[in-house]
């Protein structure tokens, strides 16, 4: 091997053109955007792992609703829910204890249409509940704790966002 240095350039370059996920062992990064997945309802549930952890989800549900299930909850586990059209097919996102069964572990503090919405011990998070339209722009964020599930977001129609 060589004894050439590389200058702070070279390596903002090579990390900057990187093309892959990089593993720290459990170490913290700040100020780490999001991944992003754009997905099309599909009115079957999506079951997220722990690998789908920092994902954002933008959600397209003009022609059908999406029901999204939460990991088995762990420490750091976060993920966000964006509406990205504007009808009345629900986005639900469900807490689980286990990957798969609905569990009272979810607790959150909401904006809804201007209005300061809150709820504990619940296990389902609808966005377009009922004939409420969810409208393109609303959105979720859900954070563990390695116990409970801890959501927050914002939609514009009033009843449109509830936890059951």
């Amino acid at each position: 091997m060589g004894t050439k240095r590389l200058g702070l350039a070279r390596i903002e370059a090579l990390i900057e053109n990187l093309k892959r996920e990089l593993a720290f062992g459990g170490g913290t990064m700040v100020g780490i955007g999001w991944k992003t997945e754009v997905l099309v309802g599909s009115a079957t549930d999506k079951s997220l792992v722990a690998a789908d952890n920092g994902t954002c989800w933008i959600v397209d549900t003009a022609s059908a609703g999406q029901i999204f299930k939460l990991p088995t909850p762990a420490a750091g586990l976060r993920f966000r829910f964006i509406c990205q059209d504007t009808d009345s097919n629900d986005i639900v996102i469900t807490a689980t204890s286990d990957g798969a069964s609905a569990a009272n572990i979810m607790a959150g503090q909401f904006i809804v249409n201007g209005a300061h919405v809150n709820a504990v011990s619940k296990d389902l998070l609808t966005l377009g509940a009922s004939t409420n339209n969810h409208t393109a722009g609303d959105w979720v964020e859900c954070w563990c704790d390695g116990t409970n599930w801890w959501a927050t977001g914002m939609a514009t129609v009033a009843a449109s966002l509830t936890l059951a």
